[in-house]
């Protein structure tokens, strides 16, 4: 962990109202999050994917933030599909799926999309996902995910297959 995330982590943490921390316990937490998105990419290689590319939204990440970080995603013609996975503690599971659906309301998506909630307000943003009619794959946990989002392009793949 190199000293400008640590003061990055800390600088969010701050600005959110969290309790200051020592720089042992920042680091540990910025480690964390990497530890999570690592977390996320062996999982969909050990369900057979093959993860490409990988986007932090970072702590706090408002719903604008969130549908902002998809734009940039879905600018990738090679985009096979999209797997989400929030474990919120400084983010909020109610903004991340506000600026899913805010982000699939201002684009087209065309191909399977999985999202993976856990932690602040996950009931509340579940709820926002399911209720929006939008065809968002759930899933309750990073391994559920992993195997979700790769059966679905692993789907969309024969489909697109059969079609040409």
């Amino acid at each position: 962990m190199i000293e400008e995330d640590v003061q990055a982590f800390d600088a969010v943490m701050r600005a959110y109202g969290m309790p200051r921390l020592t720089k042992e316990e920042t680091a540990t937490r910025a480690q964390a999050i990497q530890t999570l998105a690592m977390a996320t990419m062996d999982m969909i290689k050990h369900a057979g994917g093959s993860p490409a590319y990988f986007l932090d939204v970072g702590g706090g990440a408002s719903p604008d933030r969130v549908a902002k970080a998809f734009h940039l995603v879905l600018s990738n013609p090679n985009l096979r599909a999209i797997l989400v996975n929030i474990f919120a503690g400084i983010n909020r599971c109610d903004w991340v799926a506000r600026g899913v659906v805010h982000a699939c309301g201002e684009m087209s998506i065309n191909v399977p999309f999985v999202v993976r909630l856990a932690g602040t307000n996950v009931e509340a943003g579940r709820r926002i996902i399911a209720d929006t009619g939008i065809p968002i794959i759930s899933a309750d946990t990073l391994a559920d995910a992993a195997q979700k989002a790769v059966a679905a392009c692993q789907e969309a793949n024969e489909l697109a297959a059969t079609t040409t």
